[in-house]
């Protein structure tokens, strides 16, 4: 007998698939976002394992540390990373606008931090309807 072929290794994320996992993360599961106050900024990996819309969407195995750094110390975007060749191949298949626009409704909800999972369900919504994605039951 041969030996068993992880498929899933070789498959790409669908947008609506990144959709979901952001979804169930941050408006079912109501984890918080990942903002590190010292910094001021939103981070791909912040403290106490928080994950920003991108960062949970990256494995840890292809994760960098430095992307958090960047040139003003406030992290490479993902149009940065995009740009340069430094997000996995599985996330090819989805367009960098999506990605762009789920960076950022992460970081203007994790901004305002009075009302993150509020304020991060209203955008989610929002980007569900630009990209007319499906919104998880």
């Amino acid at each position: 007998m041969g030996h068993l072929v992880n498929i899933k290794a070789n498959t790409t994320m669908t947008q609506q698939e990144a959709f979901n996992k952001n979804w169930q993360h941050f408006v079912v599961n109501k984890q918080p976002a990942s903002y590190d106050i010292k910094v001021g900024a939103c981070l791909y990996r912040g403290p106490n394992n928080t994950k920003c819309g991108v960062g949970l969407l990256i494995e840890d195995k292809d994760y960098n540390s430095e992307w958090e750094e960047g040139p003003t110390g406030q992290g490479y975007g993902v149009r940065y990373l995009s740009g340069n060749n430094l997000l996995p191949a599985y996330l090819k298949d989805i367009s960098l606008d999506f990605l762009a626009s789920l960076q950022g409704a992460h970081d203007r909800a994790a901004m305002k931090r009075d009302d993150f999972t509020d304020d991060i369900e209203v955008n989610l919504r929002e980007l569900a309807a630009e990209y007319l994605l499906t919104i998880p039951q």
